[in-house]
């Protein structure tokens, strides 16, 4: 269920075409462990026909 990890997760891509559709995706994860363990987790979609933000924060109580 849950994996016990250190450092960030990363992720990224997007779509290039020759239309002025183009766009990006930028994703990031870090999972704090502690006695109350704390995962972030934001992703920023960019481009010409739309763009949008999400942040999460998300606690577990053993």
């Amino acid at each position: 269920m849950f994996e016990k990890n250190k450092g960030i997760k990363l992720d990224f891509g997007g779509l290039v075409s020759s239309k002025p559709i183009n766009t990006g995706f930028v994703s990031g994860q870090r999972t704090f462990w502690g006695l109350l363990s704390v995962r972030m987790l934001g992703n920023v979609y960019f481009g010409k026909l739309y763009n949008s933000a999400h942040f999460n924060l998300t606690f577990y109580v053993p």
